[in-house]
């Protein structure tokens, strides 16, 4: 069952993101930016849940504005637990937030992918997005 994701699902999140995409961010700094996320209508965020195992899944996208293309929301996480993966769940929260940016107007969804992650790739062609460009990621933290 597809719903938005709520404080409480911190916890399930935080192993996803561990187990399923290799990023070990502590719990307490899960919970504290879920806060952030969940109280800013710029975010959303949508979870998957089965009705034995909890949440088995996620996105989150935020809306993304720019002065050269029309308004999408960036896809800035999509996961499924492994063992759920090939069950049409990641196709169900794609379609989700789709249909909540086609509610408020949105004109369409944009994501990157990691270079390596060609299942991905594969995944995102088979719902109907195609790549229209290559590029490298530049960071800068303070």
């Amino acid at each position: 069952m597809l719903r938005f994701m709520t404080q409480a699902d911190a916890e399930r999140v935080q192993r996803l993101n561990a187990n399923d995409l290799g990023y070990h961010y502590p719990l307490l700094s899960v919970k504290e930016k879920l806060a952030i996320i969940l109280s800013n209508n710029h975010h959303y965020v949508l979870v998957y849940e089965d009705a034995h195992e909890g949440v088995v899944g996620y996105v989150h996208g935020e809306i993304y504005e720019t002065l050269y293309a029309p308004t999408v929301i960036n896809i800035l996480g999509l996961v499924v637990a492994e063992a759920y993966q090939g069950r049409g769940i990641g196709k169900a929260l794609m379609q989700g937030i789709e249909n909540e940016a086609q509610k408020q107007g949105i004109q369409g969804i944009r994501l990157n992918s990691g270079a390596d992650r060609g299942a991905a790739h594969r995944f995102y062609q088979h719902i109907g997005y195609r790549m229209d460009k290559e590029q490298k990621r530049f960071l800068k933290y303070f």
